[in-house]
């Protein structure tokens, strides 16, 4: 399975912000209101800390959530996620289960 990298196109084409799973958990919620509203301005923008932004679980930079909460009985957005089509992921459920590499 390919090694998914921790970078700044990753997360821009990242669908785990509208993904239901991550959308229901409180404990993403309020990590991510801890964080505050983020901003990029383009390469030059700083990259948030890896768990910071409860996203992109499939790197290995990030991997699984810290959050328990995670309802994973909802649909999950990896299947046809540009990430996850780009790299020929074939599970989902990063969030939970752990970094594709």
């Amino acid at each position: 399975m390919p090694r998914v990298e921790y970078t700044a196109t990753n997360l821009q084409n990242c669908r785990c912000s509208n993904c239901p799973v991550r959308e229901t958990s409180a404990c993403i919620a309020g990590k991510v209101a801890a964080l505050g509203q983020m901003h990029t301005s383009g390469a030059t923008a700083p990259m948030a800390a890896p768990q910071a932004l409860q996203m992109l679980f499939c790197s290995h930079a990030v991997g699984k959530s810290e959050c328990t909460d995670l309802n994973t009985k909802l649909a999950c957005n990896c299947p046809g996620c540009e990430v996850w089509t780009s790299h020929n992921l074939a599970s989902a459920y990063f969030c939970s289960h752990g970094a594709a590499a």
